[in-house]
């Protein structure tokens, strides 16, 4: 039974091959944005992709209070968020290495901010 359990959460499990991070302009926004490549446990050289967007924010934590008010000071903090501006492949597809998948995942990437606007160079 534990090794039927196990079977079940390796057939979904992907490892972490690759991190890209990259800078895009976007109209007059420069984004950043990281890519993470992963290649699936249960079938070797099948590859998805995720694509976040670092963002920074001032956070501020409302307890503990002090006399009304927040104890500790605000912080500014680097976050990483699902970016949805784009979207790379999330089902698993077939590539010779993580090289190709890479490249193929690139490329989408590039295509895709071509599509949201059509004078941007990447």
């Amino acid at each position: 039974m534990v090794d039927r359990m196990l079977s079940e959460v390796l057939k979904n499990t992907r490892v972490l091959v690759e991190t890209l991070e990259l800078s895009v302009s976007l109209e007059d926004d420069e984004l950043t944005l990281r890519v993470e490549i992963f290649e699936m446990i249960s079938n070797p050289r099948h590859y998805s992709a995720r694509i976040w967007r670092l963002e920074h924010y001032r956070i501020q934590a409302t307890f503990p209070q002090v006399d009304g008010s927040p104890a500790h000071a605000p912080s500014d903090e680097l976050i990483l968020k699902e970016f949805e501006g784009i979207e790379l492949p999330i089902e698993p597809r077939y590539y010779a290495n993580s090289l190709a998948a890479r490249v193929a995942f690139l490329s989408e990437l590039e295509a895709s901010i071509n599509l949201l606007m059509p004078n941007a160079s990447s």
